[in-house]
């Protein structure tokens, strides 16, 4: 078993908060907009209690003069409505902060599925309504807020890429707001929904609880006596906004109501305190390798047992225990010429090599090590570029078997990472493809015969690289270990087998030149004792 070098720390909120006002979109809407199924009936509340103004009017008409929808109007505090009637409740401005009661009962709403939206306007002309805004969002658990300035932005087209993939989005080409705030947001739990011509964002929609609140700082996306912007611009699409915002708030309750969560695997949690695993990394240009506490910087020196590869074209593939010490080494290949070592880590201070082969085939891709056949070596696990998949014997060091497994693998997967995700003690192949963006896993038997080939999740960021299986939150169930080597930061994926539970983005500054190449859960001190 794994063997490491343990986390001393927990992750602070603060390691994973990214506010960011400014965001590129890389990826259109859905060209389909949503549809309700028929038969069924929307329920859309606007909060009239110690509002600026009745301009959430447009948005109440335009449901009422639609089939499918219904409408309140709360002209008394919010504790004192059944909002487990509604999925959609609109808060226009609010002069007065909303208080504890109304808070709570927000909160409830929220565990229900229910959607908030929040509709500010720029800091010129709200700036204390916004305020009140920014602090109930807070209050909630949330993190968006309103930014000063204002800005003029008539028309947010998909063909700029100001509309981002979000189902709120869905079948629209061009939205039409005018003088707005930008907004500022997290992350970890929310996402840029539209951004105007400086990439600043203009409307965002955040995950709490099972809920959502949507947020925009504009009140003249709904005006309907203008034509050169909000409802009556007729080369804009706000009027299907309005339909998707509400179906699918009405979708997320539905979710709720039938025991999911339709916030799962889009949120990004944050982390379980009992946190075990450091990260060990690799860098590219100078094959240095050092170890991360996952709550800190990464740092030179942090763990003086790994040294540095002179040979930088070596890339480490995975970890497994090659050497029967107990202690997990490392598995290194070199793509271009085919070769194949193992690094023994066993000893603090060196890092000893031994060559597997020195084979020139450069069609090899290399899944990673574990002991697939149970004999307490750790074999190898490849996939050739012809797509075959194929699983090494070893004893040792010594390749032992060549065992052929499945043929015809899609051309455009990578195999990129090797655990047990099915708990059934046998390892399972990790596959990634970044064309499609699904990740995928081939389970295994023990006879190394494959057992099931199935998707773990699909719309992966396909900035992400999948590095390494290992139980990250020490529930005896192994999570995956992901990297951004565009950004420097890596996600963990916490795992109940084969379905993800959460996404858990941790920010380290990472060097840009870093990669993972797996973990450790032990003390320095103690691995020194080995």
């Amino acid at each position: 078993m794994l063997k490491t070098i343990g986390l001393s720390a927990i992750l602070s909120a603060s390691l994973l908060a990214a506010n960011i006002s400014n965001y590129v979109i890389t990826e259109d809407p859905s060209p389909t907009r949503l549809a309700l199924p028929e038969g069924e009936t929307i329920t859309v509340a606007f909060y009239d209690f110690n509002t600026r103004s009745s301009g959430w009017t447009p948005a109440k008409t335009f449901y009422d003069n639609t089939v499918g929808y219904t409408t309140v109007t709360y002209s008394t505090s919010l504790e004192n409505h059944d909002l487990s009637a509604i999925q959609l409740l609109y808060i226009f401005q609010p002069t007065v902060a909303l208080t504890q009661a109304e808070l709570a009962a927000l909160s409830t709403f929220l565990d229900a599925g229910g959607r908030i939206f929040f509709i500010g306007e720029h800091e010129g002309y709200s700036p204390d309504e916004n305020a009140n805004i920014s602090a109930a969002l807070t209050a909630l658990g949330g993190s968006m807020t309103i930014l000063g300035g204002a800005t003029s932005d008539l028309s947010l087209d998909v063909a700029n890429k100001q509309l981002n993939n979000s189902p709120l989005n869905a079948g629209i080409t061009n939205f039409s707001p005018n003088y707005h705030a930008t907004l500022e947001i997290d992350e970890a739990i929310s996402q840029a929904v539209m951004v105007d011509d400086n990439n600043d964002i203009v409307v965002a929609d955040q995950a709490l609880s099972k809920g959502r609140v949507t947020l925009i700082a504009d009140e003249n996306w709904l005006t309907e006596g203008e034509t050169t912007y909000g409802l009556a611009n007729s080369n804009a699409q706000n009027s299907i906004f309005l339909e998707n915002i509400a179906i699918n708030s009405w979708n997320n309750v539905q979710t709720v109501t039938d025991g999911g969560n339709p916030n799962e695997g889009w949120v990004e949690t944050e982390p379980d305190p009992t946190y075990t695993q450091n990260v060990i990394w690799h860098t590219n240009t100078n094959g240095e390798m050092k170890t991360m506490d996952v709550s800190t910087e990464l740092v030179a020196g942090a763990y003086s047992g790994l040294e540095s590869q002179s040979n930088t074209n070596l890339k480490p593939v995975g970890m497994g225990d090659f050497t029967g010490d107990g202690v997990d080494d490392i598995l290194a290949h070199n793509p271009k010429t085919g070769k194949l070592v193992v690094w023994d880590i066993s000893t603090p201070g060196s890092m000893v090599s031994t060559t597997i082969t020195e084979s020139s085939n450069t069609n090899v891709m290399i899944a990673g090590a574990g002991d697939f056949d149970g004999d307490g070596d750790a074999d190898i696990a490849i996939l050739n570029k012809a797509g075959t998949f194929k699983i090494w014997e070893m004893e040792g060091t010594v390749m032992v078997g060549n065992i052929l497994v499945a043929t015809g693998a899609h051309p455009d997967i990578t195999p990129v990472a090797v655990g047990d995700l099915d708990n059934d003690g046998v390892p399972d192949v990790i596959l990634q493809n970044k064309v499609q963006n699904w990740v995928k896993a081939w389970t295994m038997n023990s006879d190394l015969t494959r057992k099931s080939s199935q998707k773990i999740t699909v719309d992966t960021d396909p900035e992400l690289d999948i590095k390494y299986i290992a139980d990250m939150d020490n529930d005896g169930k192994n999570d995956i270990l992901a990297h951004n080597p565009y950004k420097g930061y890596f996600k963990v994926w916490l795992m109940d087998g084969l379905s993800k539970l959460s996404s858990t983005k941790v920010y380290t500054e990472v060097n840009l030149d870093s990669s993972v190449v797996g973990t450790k859960s032990v003390t320095p001190q103690a691995l020194e004792e080995n």
